[in-house]
């Protein structure tokens, strides 16, 4: 049986991370780092980087000390704003002795929108098993995506007499034309995050911690669901279903997320129906826990981005995600196909 040590080495030897310190005494988190990852880009805050990495950046870690200036960090920010651009599965985490007080906490979010931090003081074990987590999170979205990218060009292969253009013209149509029928993708008026944040009162607010935390604990049920038996994961269902339903009375306590209420309410009906059956296929089931955890994955930054950093002029940028995901996992298990070869669909 692998180790930790050993998957996480094997992870992170398929993913690229950017290593932001301010000083040159980068010290041994950079070295493990950079010694596991298949590529690590070193930066100070008077860096700028090269364009080729923005579309291949899955990670960033930003080393602070107790010398770091946030606000004089600009260049950055601004690096990591554009690699959010290019990646919006992105992930942040900051390295930070005694890290505990709030205000820090805050300020350091507000100025890098960090998913979270590492174990500190450096402890090779700790490390290695806090690495393993999120970097088997982050394979099992790009697997996910490889997935769902090599479906759709199987299932949309027009006629070969087409040349390239035409093609993905008409792939794109086609994408337009199943999001505008779906009354889940049907777009919201843009609000800004800090006009949301001002309209809710303390026991919403409440309500998303609460929310947060079982996000977590749900994580750890799907990774035990993808190990188990069909009947065993089948019993995990209820729970999960659980919180489904806690994320369908938060947005309609809000009133204004339409398109995630829609999703949620048809993702919390399929799941009411799913049976012990529908599991029993091992590729199948393997998948549908991977779609839930990316789906998992977006509520974390929706939440991290609405309600915590409030850093978006747009609440409804997840809306599409959201239901295109769940979208998904009900195609997954049999409403793919019509009879019509050429009305086959698949988000």
């Amino acid at each position: 049986m692998r180790t930790t040590i050993q998957l996480t080495s094997e992870y992170a030897s398929n993913l690229n991370c950017l290593f932001f310190s301010p000083s040159k005494k980068v010290g041994p988190f950079y070295d493990l780092i950079n010694y596991i990852f298949n590529s690590c880009v070193l930066l100070d805050d008077s860096s700028t980087i090269n364009e080729q990495y923005f579309g291949s950046i899955d990670i960033v870690f930003v080393r602070l000390d107790d010398k770091t200036q946030l606000d004089s960090c600009e260049s950055v920010k601004k690096i990591i704003k554009i690699l959010r651009n290019s990646n919006e599965s992105l992930l942040v985490y900051v390295i930070k002795s005694n890290i505990k007080d709030v205000d820090l906490l805050r300020k350091i979010n507000e100025s890098y929108c960090f998913d979270g931090s590492l174990p500190t003081p450096f402890d090779r074990n700790r490390v290695y098993g806090f690495l393993h987590r999120i970097l088997q999170r982050i394979t099992t979205l790009k697997d996910l995506q490889a997935y769902v990218q090599t479906l759709e060009d199987q299932l949309y292969i027009p006629a070969v007499t087409q040349d390239t253009k035409h093609k993905q013209k008409q792939l794109n149509k086609q994408k337009a034309d199943r999001q505008q029928n779906d009354i889940r993708f049907t777009q919201t008026d843009k609000i800004s995050a800090i006009e949301f944040m001002e309209s809710l009162d303390d026991a919403i607010i409440d309500k998303v911690e609460i929310l947060s935390d079982e996000l977590n604990e749900i994580v750890n049920i799907l990774y035990d669901m993808e190990e188990a038996e069909a009947d065993k994961a089948f019993g995990y269902i209820p729970s999960v279903n659980l919180v489904i339903d806690k994320i369908c009375i938060l947005v309609d306590s809000v009133g204004v997320f339409d398109v995630i209420a829609r999703a949620f309410d048809s993702l919390n009906i399929f799941l009411q129906n799913l049976t012990m059956a529908e599991l029993s296929d091992l590729d199948r089931k393997s998948m549908f826990v991977a779609m839930l955890l990316a789906i998992i994955s977006d509520l974390e930054k929706w939440i991290n981005t609405v309600f915590i950093s409030v850093q978006t002029d747009n609440i409804h940028y997840f809306d599409a995600s959201f239901s295109s995901n769940i979208k998904e996992i009900e195609n997954l298990f049999g409403a793919t196909y019509e009879d019509d070869e050429d009305d086959l669909e698949f988000f």
